[in-house]
């Protein structure tokens, strides 16, 4: 499905040209008007809603998923889960030996310190566009440079709200471990069965065909 084409515009159109063929197409589409179609009104809302957004734009031409991520507390849960699954299946891993909280832990805190490492260069990125844009006003011609440095700012602004994304996920992995709603059966260790005292992991864990209790 070609976003662009169901609005009837060319994949250089500008935030109000797509605006206005949104207008447009949803005046006659409208299921409420006579000849309105509700399926195609969808499709154009749908468009609409994707490629006015700058970052979910260029998610869409880059070929990315522009579905809606389930919120960052399931996302850790779901984190989590996976992290205990791939231990359970390494054999490297000693159960008899490691607790698995304390090895998420560790993993989690290396990776909040690389994203807030790497959150802190998009500043500099972000300067370093706008001097550009400063040259490029003495050469308002020059419309390729124009072009690309727009298309380096909603990078740049979808790489940013991708890493406080995760530094958020994984906050809520470190607060979940620190207030104890993960615990280990230590009695059945061997087995590898963890206990979890968070409703939402069991049930997330069920519907992966696993249980609350491995």
């Amino acid at each position: 499905m070609d976003l662009y084409k169901i609005l009837g515009i060319k994949k250089e159109a500008s935030a109000e040209e797509i605006k206005k063929a949104y207008r447009k197409a949803a005046k006659s589409l409208h299921p409420d008007v006579e000849g309105g179609d509700k399926e195609k009104f969808q499709e154009v809302a749908k468009a609409y809603t994707i490629l006015s957004s700058p970052t979910q734009r260029v998610k869409y031409d880059n070929g990315e998923s522009t579905e809606t991520p389930p919120n960052a507390k399931i996302q850790a849960m779901q984190r989590i889960a996976q992290m205990l699954v791939d231990m359970v299946r390494d054999e490297h891993f000693d159960l008899n030996c490691e607790n698995p909280f304390d090895t998420i832990r560790t993993k989690a805190q290396h990776a909040l310190s690389a994203e807030k490492q790497k959150y802190n260069t998009f500043d500099l990125f972000a300067e370093r566009i706008k001097t550009f844009e400063k040259r490029l006003k003495k050469d308002p011609t020059n419309q390729m440079l124009t072009a690309v440095l727009n298309n380096a700012k909603a990078e740049l602004m979808c790489a940013r709200k991708e890493t406080e994304l995760n530094i958020e996920i994984l906050n809520h992995i470190l607060e979940f471990i620190k207030n104890g709603l993960y615990e280990v059966d230590k009695t059945t260790a061997q087995q590898a069965q963890f206990t979890t005292s968070y409703t939402s992991l069991a049930d997330y864990m069920n519907a992966r065909g696993g249980t609350s209790k491995w």
